[in-house]
This record gives C-alpha cells, structure tokens and sequence, in this order.
C-alpha cells in the first residue's frame, strides 16, 4: 500500500503509483504521452463506445472467430488478439458513414 499523505487525495496517491507504473512498462502510449484514442489497441481508451450502446461484437462475430481454421489451438493471447482486431474492424465499420 502507498503511504497515506496528510491533505493529498486517495486519488492523487493512485495517479503518483501509477504513472510510473505505466512509464516503466511503456503501457498506453507512456512514458510520452497517454493513448487517449478509442480506435488504438494500444490505448487505455479502447473500444469504449462514443455513443449510448452497450458493446459492440455480436454473437456471431464471436462464434465465427470459434469457427476459424486452426482457432482451436490458438493461446489466450491469441484470442484477445483476434478479439481486439474483431473489435477495431467492428467500431470502424460502425463510425463509417451508410
């Protein structure tokens, strides 16, 4: 646990213990700057909608992806991989003007 400071803030001590935590392991776009952007895998943003609606894969996006060639053997970073590629194709398509 971080050591408690009289007058700073829980969240203040959260943000000084995790900045560097982010900065150490180049995580979000740090030590630079933060990946603010919902389009980037790599940013703390990601797939968060920019409307109103809940999720944005569908049942049988997930189920084609359990249907693919070889997804059988595939790791637990593999999945989260291919599930966050799904998801970027998907909120692209979505922002595309019909």
């Amino acid at each position: 646990m971080p050591e408690v400071h009289p007058a700073v803030t829980g969240f203040e001590i959260m943000l000084r213990w995790l900045l560097p935590v982010f900065d150490t392991f180049a995580l979000y776009g740090r030590p630079n700057r933060l990946i603010a952007d919902s389009l980037d895998q790599r940013g703390l943003m990601f797939a968060m909608p920019k409307e109103k609606r809940y999720g944005y894969l569908e049942i049988l996006d997930v189920s084609s992806l359990i249907h693919t060639n070889g997804s059988q053997n595939w790791s637990e970073r593999q999945w989260r991989k291919e599930l966050k590629k799904l998801t970027a194709s998907r909120m692209t398509t979505e922002d595309s003007p019909r």
